[in-house]
């Protein structure tokens, strides 16, 4: 699950250079997808809000799969967010079990209506 371009590189060297800039761009990728900072207190102040924080993981997968679905359809950020939304509700259940929306329903219902509406 790397760009293409680095399955090429460093051929002639064994494949070690390939291997190192894979290792390199996955751990990249991994600190980009699990690390959400928020402000002292911010989880305690905003449960609800820290509970989706908590739930949501960008797995180096979910992030290859958006940069491919954004290359491939000459996509927007939004747009390609939209289309993985609605191609994985299964992973977006679990990034909003116990999430309710602003006026207290469940904040996995209220998905379906947001996508149409944006």
């Amino acid at each position: 699950m790397t760009p293409s371009g680095l399955s090429s590189i460093g051929t002639e060297s064994g494949g070690r250079i390939s291997q190192t800039l894979t290792e390199i761009y996955n751990f990249a990728l991994s600190v980009l997808c699990h690390f959400t900072n928020v402000r002292g207190n911010y989880l305690a102040e905003c449960p609800n809000a820290g509970l989706l924080f908590k739930n949501v993981k960008f797995s180096v997968p979910i992030v290859t799969d958006w940069l491919d679905y954004q290359q491939k359809n000459s996509s927007s950020p939004k747009d390609t967010a939209k289309a993985w939304l609605k191609a994985n509700a299964a992973e977006v259940k679990t990034w909003l079990a116990g999430v309710t929306t602003a006026d207290g329903k469940d904040g996995f219902e209220a998905v379906p209506a947001a996508l149409a509406a944006n």
